[in-house]
């Protein structure tokens, strides 16, 4: 049997989205930490080192993103449901296939 597995590739940006709207990019090669807050009291403390991002705490109440931890393969996401904010790896290229404004 063989199986044929995608590359793992890792990625060179993130992109933080809430409401599938992009609210924040992130260069992974350059560590930083940064706190979303909506309106209604929801926050999340992103973090990026060492080429990797993650959701490093929020106050959700399943804590499903904080437990995913750190990510950084391209394609790889951490989603907050009840903050509807999903952090998802890009690569450093654009892919003319996607519409990223939908």
């Amino acid at each position: 049997v063989l199986a044929f597995l995608p590359k793992k590739e890792a990625g060179a940006r993130a992109e933080v989205r809430v409401n599938g709207i992009v609210v924040k990019s992130f260069d992974l090669s350059q560590d930083d930490a940064w706190t979303y807050r909506s309106k209604n009291g929801q926050w999340n403390i992103i973090e990026v080192k060492n080429g990797k991002i993650r959701d490093r705490a929020d106050n959700s109440p399943d804590q499903i993103a904080v437990h995913t931890g750190w990510i950084s393969n391209v394609g790889q996401t951490a989603v907050c449901l009840p903050h509807h904010l999903v952090i998802e790896v890009m690569s450093g290229q654009k892919n003319n296939e996607v519409d990223y404004n939908a």
